[in-house]
């Protein structure tokens, strides 16, 4: 018998844990799998081509079970220090070695072997006999046949079962499709068909069988009997019976076969339950099997509002203002007093509507005044005083107000009665807020005179945009200035009879009413800016006054913050004669009344006109003139201030102020008389606003004036 190592080379071993030869050795671990190969052959080579080699068959394998082989490769003095290996099995052997077909074959990568000592490496087969039918499977770098190596009964050359699901032989072809089951009983994978025969050939041969026909029992609950595929038995479906009318009925029933009717089993009385209304609660069976719950409705949150939807339960409750409880009585939040009920919000306050610029709950009761008076007076609010001394009561005290950077006044008042006109002077507009009622049989007037504006005209923070341009003064004659913007843009000043650049009307604003705002000043008239040919100033700007009611506002007079004309420009016989423009007419301020009933009565005057433009002055050889100034806009009517006229022969006619609905009229350009010179005339201002807010719809009489027209929000 041939030995089965050669040269010493390689040599098997249980443990290989004697001591390492003098040159070295590898020790190689081969592992297998469910498949156990016939013989191993393995082969050590170094980097120059010398090899050696050695076959090992099945019965030399010590440890079947253990699945491994532990091999020996001892190195030659002359050969490399590097070998590498290879392993091959087979699956037949003879005395003499591996015979057979080669399975598989593995490399290793080169291997340094240490002198004296072993280097170790771990070399696994891929073959696999999992099933034990002695096949191999296939797997790559395998050479392997066995197409299911689960299936013990799968192999190359089985016997064929004609199944449509499983190639028995593994030559690639199931059931009908294999040649050997042509017109040959087959199986179609269906449990529920029987007598299963091939018919067709090839690819197009397909298993047929009769389909199993189950018997349907009797009963009106019986809706169908059905073979299932997968067992072949008969299966009977009856009606389900899992709704029941009501939750007071247990949810599984029964169904009768002879009615073909769900029967259920009704659940004790109180048995809790859910009868689907999310806005009850306690839920539960009565004894006709009906769920009922208590229903939880919302309760509005004050006496002022009415609940609009939602309910408790879910704590989803939604409400409004209640429309039959506006200036109702309530108690105001955190019972700090008695109020009304408001009619925006529904907010229990003691005014009945949401006042522009204040907020009257912030105000104490007790800080509450009286304004009564037996004369006439003139409240500056720039210095908080009062000019006169016919108070019935102690003088008011006002609130300073900031809101945005805008300041105002604020009186708080329990009582509102004046015995004589009311004059509003200074910086700051002024608001009266009246806790009660109040009646004016006299007029408040925050209106300019000339070029004195009313109280919060003319500011300069709110007036870049709406002031008007001044004129410009050439070869000793000055054209005519802007009139203010308001409601609607200035009008622009004349030309003189040198100049060709007049000053433009200001920008149309002021409408928003919070913050208060006063009109603006018209621009001044061309002069030489020293002492001798004047530009006439501009008129100044209407103030602004806001009068908010608690309870009934009645007008009876006059409450304007209508513009100052522009003044008329002035001649100097300087320089062979100069003449100066006419000043622009300022715009009307603002006027607001706001009450829960606002009555405008027959003599009710509301006004906020612009001022009319100033006359632009002449100079010729027989007579010099100045020019005449614009009328202030008017207090009582809804007429146009007149623009200056007539006093001035060569001079521009200063432009007509706005009123009503009529926009401001331009300056007229100088005209020269036997080369006389003429200043531009001013152009007029515009109208300032009015707005009137009431919750009730406002009571106005035909007789009563309003202008400019009003912005009017009767009711709220």
């Amino acid at each position: 018998m041939r030995r089965l190592w050669i040269v010493g080379l390689l040599w098997m071993c249980v443990a290989c844990s004697e001591k390492g030869p003098p040159e070295g050795a590898v020790r190689v671990t081969v592992n297998y799998g469910s498949y156990r190969p016939a013989c191993l052959r393995v082969v050590a080579r170094d980097a120059q081509g010398q090899q050696g080699q050695t076959d090992i068959l099945q019965s030399q394998f010590k440890d079947p079970d253990a699945r491994k082989i532990l091999v020996a490769v001892f190195r030659k003095p002359e050969w490399g220090r590097e070998l590498s290996l290879e392993v091959s099995s087979f699956d037949g052997s003879t005395e003499e070695g591996c015979s057979g077909s080669q399975v598989e074959q593995r490399f290793s990568q080169p291997i340094p072997v240490p002198l004296g000592d072993f280097a170790s490496v771990e070399m696994t087969l891929q073959a696999k006999d999992d099933d034990g039918d002695t096949f191999i499977a296939r797997e790559e770098g395998v050479e392997g046949q066995d197409c299911d190596d689960k299936n013990a009964e799968v192999f190359p050359g089985a016997a064929e079962r004609c199944s449509v699901a499983v190639d028995y032989d593994c030559n690639g072809f199931k059931g009908c499709q294999d040649s050997r089951c042509q017109q040959k009983a087959c199986d179609d994978g269906n449990a529920c068909t029987t007598g299963d025969f091939c018919e067709g050939s090839g690819v197009s041969a397909e298993c047929k069988g009769q389909a199993v026909q189950c018997e349907k029992p009797a009963g009106a609950c019986v809706l169908s009997a059905t073979c299932v595929q997968e067992t072949g038995q008969c299966v009977v479906t009856r009606k389900e019976c899992n709704t029941p009318e009501s939750t007071c009925f247990e949810s599984v029933g029964a169904c009768n076969d002879t009615t073909g009717k769900c029967e259920y089993t009704p659940k004790a009385v109180s048995t809790s339950c859910n009868d689907g209304d999310a806005c009850t609660t306690g839920d539960a069976c009565s004894a006709t099997q009906v769920c009922q719950g208590a229903p939880t409705p919302c309760t509005p949150s004050s006496a002022c509002v009415r609940v609009t939807g939602g309910c408790a339960a879910l704590g989803n409750c939604t409400e409004a203002p209640d429309p039959t409880q506006v200036n109702a009585a309530c108690t105001l939040a955190g019972g700090t007093g008695n109020g009304v009920c408001r009619a925006i919000d529904g907010t229990c306050s003691r005014f009945p509507y949401k006042p522009s610029n204040f907020d009257p709950d912030a105000i104490p009761t007790q800080s509450l005044q009286k304004l009564t008076t037996t004369c006439g007076i003139t409240f500056n609010s720039t210095t908080l005083s009062w000019n006169s001394t016919c108070f019935s009561n102690p003088q008011p005290t006002p609130i300073e107000l900031d809101q945005g950077g805008s300041r105002m006044v604020l009186f708080a008042l329990s009582e509102l009665n004046l015995g004589g006109n009311l004059r509003l002077v200074g910086d700051r507009p002024v608001i009266f807020a009246v806790y009660g009622d109040a009646t004016l049989d006299h007029g408040i007037f925050a209106d300019a005179e000339g070029t004195v504006p009313g109280a919060g005209g003319s500011l300069a923070s709110a007036c870049t945009e709406r002031r008007g341009r001044g004129g410009v003064f050439r070869d000793w004659v000055g054209s005519g200035g802007g009139g203010a913007g308001g409601g609607t843009v200035g009008s622009p000043g004349g030309n003189g009879t040198a100049s060709e650049e007049h000053g433009h009307g200001g920008s149309a604003g002021g409408d928003s009413f919070v913050p208060l705002v006063g009109g603006c000043s018209g621009g001044s008239g061309g002069g030489d800016g020293g002492n001798d040919a004047q530009g006439g100033l501009g008129g100044a700007g209407g103030g602004a006054v806001q009068l908010s009611v608690a309870g009934t506002l009645t007008v009876n007079q006059r409450v304007s913050a209508s513009a100052g004309g522009g003044i008329g420009g002035q001649f100097s016989t300087t320089n062979g004669g100069q003449a100066g423009g006419g000043g622009g007419g300022g715009s009307g301020g603002q006027v607001l009344l706001e009450a829960h009933q606002l009555n405008l009565g027959n003599s009710s005057r509301l006004t906020a006109n612009g001022g009319g433009g100033g006359e632009g002055s002449g100079y010729y050889s027989s007579a010099q003139r100045n020019g005449r100034a614009g009328a202030d806009g008017s207090v009582d009517s809804a007429v146009e201030a007149a623009g200056g006229s007539g006093d001035s022969q060569a001079g521009g006619e200063g432009g007509n102020g706005g009123a009503l609905s009529r926009t401001p009229g331009a300056g007229t350009n100088g005209t020269p008389v036997s080369g006389a010179k003429g200043g531009g005339g001013g152009g007029g201002g515009a109208t300032g606003h009015i707005r009137l807010r009431s919750v009730r719809p406002c009571s106005i009489h035909g007789s009563s004036v309003i202008s400019p027209a009003t912005d009017r929000q009767c009711p709220l």
